[in-house]
Parts: C-alpha cells; structure tokens; sequence
C-alpha cells in the first residue's frame, strides 16, 4: 500500500501561518503606499488573482511602470512570507510532549508528502523519528536540491536552496516535494524557483524541478493501491485536481484533514475519487489530547496495512 500525503495552506494554519484571505490582508497593509497596487489588491478578490492580473499586464505590455508595479507587488508578497517565517522560527512541530502521538511521528510514516505551501515550516522543525519501527526511512529530503552552506544565514529564513547537480530518489530517505516551489529557492542564475498567481502549470513546466517534482505527483497518485490524505488544501489549482481525478478513475483513496471536510472539494474531484474518511477537527487539538480523533488518523495506516497484507495473501 502505497501512503501520500498532500498539504496546503490550511496545514500550516495550525502553526499560526496565514490562509490566502489573510496573507491579502496584510499586503493591503503593505501596499497601501501605493494607490495603483492596493486598488488592483482590493477588488482582485485574492493576492495570487491580484499577482495574476500585474503579471498579465507585464506581459502585455511591457512597460518600465508595469515592470515597476510587478517588482513592488513580488517585493511585497517575499516580505510577508518573511514575517510568516519569522514567526515560525520559535515554535516546535508537534504541540505538546506526547511525542507518541505527535504530529512529527505521523509525519514520517507517509511514503511520500507534497506540499503545495512554500513556507519554511517543514524545513524548520520537521525532525522527525527516524528510529520508530513504523518507518522504513532513515531521513527526510527534498529531492534534487541542496542547501547553500551560509553560516551567517539567520536559522531557516535566510537559508538558500539551489538545485542539485544530481536528480535522484533515496530510497532509504523520506521525499519531501514542494510542488510550487518555496520562497528560499534559487534557480542557478539566482532566480525565484516558486510559483504563484497566474498559469501555474505553465510556470512549473517551465522550472525543470518543480517539472520533475508534478511527475512525481502524478506518480505516487497513479501506483495501485495508493491512499491519499489531503491536509488543509483549498482544491484551487487545476493542475492538482486533475491529477487526483485521473488518480481516481484507478481507484485513488481520499482521507480529507479540513474543518469543512467534504464541503471544501468540488464534485467533480469528490465524485471521482473513494473517499475512505475525513477530520474536521484542527491538528491542534488532534495532536493535542485528542486520543479519539487521532486514533481516526492512525487508522489511515493501520487499514492500509491491513490491506496491503491481505494483497499478499
């Protein structure tokens, strides 16, 4: 049996990070210097539609103020994953000492995460128990990248990542896909390697990793016997929803992790996949005290398990 995970902003909500509608809020605060701006963030209905519409205007026309306008609004977007970072720094993964039910155990039993958040979260405080019987792993990675050595780097926040020269899958280490990138990511010509606003999936084909990284995706989903959990993720990118709808057509397994649940996927995603369970409890309380919640989580593995002995037999 084969155990994915996929997380979107509402997994790094439990950490205090913030959801579209609030990181908008913060860049009405930090463009209201800027008339132009702030009015194409107030009536886009969202920063990455707001971020669309500048990088479309760019690209139309081409203009130094244009150019200006798109150099501003990305400035601005880069400072408020700043100060989200910032605040993560100081703050653990798992949210009490009951480490055998914590959120870093169950981390590291998933064959494989993708998240869709370019945070600094998971590169900050995902440590997880390599030596608990439950995992066949040794360590996480993030495959095809590597971290800048920077002693002077001021924890997570200022460390850059560039691509490694070599591509690979350990089998023996946990992939970690960050599927849009991440905010301290750098092509080899010092580029950002991190994808917002409009045409998503055209951005990704055009970053070789992140274009690696969606093959992979639709990889993991396709394997025979393949059991998804879906944590805190909108349903908002096409290009993710279409591959958990193909997935669907050979039998993909969906356990929702959202305070809406069902409520939060379009039909045309719900009705094409097996939905096997859902949680619409926050992940504070779950991996709190929360024995009888959790214990609905843990059988995403224990059934699996199940399973996938019984496959054999």
């Amino acid at each position: 049996m084969n155990t994915v995970l996929l997380v979107g902003a509402g997994f790094s909500r439990n950490w205090g990070c913030w959801l579209a509608p609030e990181l908008t809020g913060d860049l009405l605060g930090r463009l209201a210097h800027n008339p132009v701006l702030h009015g194409v963030m107030r009536t886009s209905g969202g920063f990455e539609k707001a971020l669309a519409t500048v990088q479309s205007e760019y690209l139309q026309h081409g203009t130094d103020d244009a150019k200006g306008r798109l150099d501003d609004l990305q400035a601005a977007v880069m400072a408020s994953f700043r100060a989200m970072n910032e605040s993560l720094i100081h703050k653990g993964l798992d949210f009490n000492d009951d480490l055998l039910h914590g959120v870093r155990r169950f981390l590291s039993r998933f064959d494989a995460i993708f998240s869709l958040n370019q945070d600094l979260l998971l590169e900050m405080h995902y440590k997880p128990f390599w030596s608990d019987a439950d995992t066949r792993f040794q360590s996480s990675y993030y495959p095809g990248m590597v971290e800048e050595s920077n002693f002077l780097a001021q924890y997570d926040v200022d460390q850059i990542w560039y691509p490694d020269w070599e591509w690979d899958l350990q089998p023996r280490r946990q992939p970690i896909f960050k599927l849009h990138g991440s905010v301290n990511w750098r092509d080899t010509q010092g580029g950002s390697i991190m994808v917002l606003g409009a045409d998503k999936a055209k951005s990704i084909k055009e970053k070789a990793i992140l274009h690696w990284y969606a093959a992979e995706f639709r990889a993991h989903l396709m394997k025979s016997g393949t059991r998804l959990m879906v944590i805190g993720y909108s349903f908002g990118d096409d290009h993710i929803n279409s591959v958990i709808r193909e997935a669907g057509q050979r039998g993909l397994q969906v356990f929702l992790v959202d305070p809406a649940g069902r409520q939060a996927v379009p039909s045309s995603v719900l009705n094409s996949v097996y939905l096997i369970g859902e949680s619409l409890r926050p992940l504070t309380t779950t991996f709190g005290r929360d024995h009888l919640e959790w214990g609905k989580l843990a059988r995403f593995f224990l059934d699996s398990h199940q399973q996938s002995t019984h496959d054999h037999t």
